[in-house]
C-alpha cells in the first residue's frame, strides 16, 4: 500500500525496484516461525533485489495503515484490511507482477470433532486449491 500522494503513480509494476530506498512497515518476524508475515516481507524484498531495505517493525495493522496514509512508509497489506482507505482514496494499491505474497492457511481438525456444512465446504475449497499441502 502507498499513500495517495506517493510519486509512483502506476497501477501495475513488473517488480518492486521502483521502491528502492523506501521505508517499509511490517509486523515483527515471529521467532521460530519462518512463515510469519514479518519474515515474508524480508524474503520478498530480498527476492526483488532491493538492497538493504529499511523496515520499521510495527505490531498493529491499524497503526501501519495510518503511518502509510501519513507518508511514513510503504507496506504489504491484505486488500480486505484496507478497503475503506482504498475507497476513500487515502491509500493506493499497486499490482506487482513478480510478487507472490501468499501465506499458508492451516486448518486444525479434531479427530472426532463435529464438522458442520460450512466447515466442510471450507475444507473442500482448501483441498481444491492446495492438494499438495494436505496431510489428512
Amino acid at each position: 500500500m502507498l499513500p495517495a500522494s506517493h510519486p509512483v503513480t502506476a497501477a501495475r509494476l513488473p517488480d518492486l525496484r521502483a521502491f528502492e530506498g523506501e521505508r517499509w512497515l511490517s509486523f515483527p518476524p515471529e521467532r521460530g516461525r519462518s512463515d510469519s508475515y514479518g519474515h515474508l516481507l524480508e524474503r520478498l524484498l530480498a527476492a526483488s533485489g532491493l538492497t538493504e531495505p529499511s523496515i520499521t517493525r510495527i505490531d498493529s495493522l491499524t497503526a501501519q495503515r495510518r503511518l502509510v496514509e501519513a507518508g511514513f512508509g510503504l507496506a504489504l497489506m491484505p486488500t480486505s484490511s484496507v478497503r475503506e482507505e482504498l475507497r476513500l482514496g487515502s491509500l493506493r494499491a499497486i499490482e506487482v507482477e513478480s510478487l507472490d505474497a501468499g501465506l499458508p492457511v492451516v486448518a486444525v481438525l479434531r479427530r472426532r470433532g463435529y464438522r458442520g456444512t460450512l466447515a466442510g465446504s471450507f475444507l473442500d475449497v482448501l483441498k481444491d486449491h492446495t492438494p499438495e499441502l494436505l496431510t489428512w
